[in-house]
């Protein structure tokens, strides 16, 4: 084997022929291709976690707890069999949560939307 020469790395390597110049030229743009590639998907990834974050649908709900007028409230009405009572009312967005007891002692969660006015959950309370 033959000892390498510190001297041989300071000169410069004989130019390549055209047929690999080019071949090294479709590498280096291929390789800034798949950069520019991964670099638009991070970007992407962490746009999706900010929004995440941020919580992206907080603009829909009104934060303010203001009385609203009566163009913006919502008028409506809630049917509930004879003799049954609302014993707790929970209000998420356009969405209520109520919290019935019937004449005969069936406890019910109800789910209303608020900008329809119907039910689209009962679930029954039943204690063991």
């Amino acid at each position: 084997m033959a000892a390498h020469d510190p001297a041989k790395f300071d000169e410069e390597e004989p130019p390549l022929d055209p047929a690999a110049e080019r071949v090294r030229q479709k590498l280096a743009r291929l390789l800034l291709g798949s950069l520019g590639v991964m670099l638009l998907g991070l970007i992407a990834v962490f746009a999706a976690i900010v929004y995440k974050i941020g919580g992206g649908d907080r603009a829909a709900v009104p934060q303010e707890s203001a009385v609203l007028s009566p163009e913006q409230a919502i008028a409506g009405e809630v049917r509930l069999p004879a003799g049954a009572e609302i014993r707790h009312l929970a209000l998420e967005g356009r969405t209520a949560l109520l919290h019935v007891v019937e004449a005969d002692g069936t406890a019910a969660l109800v789910l209303l939307d608020l900008e329809t006015g119907r039910a689209f959950g009962r679930h029954v309370i039943i204690g063991e």
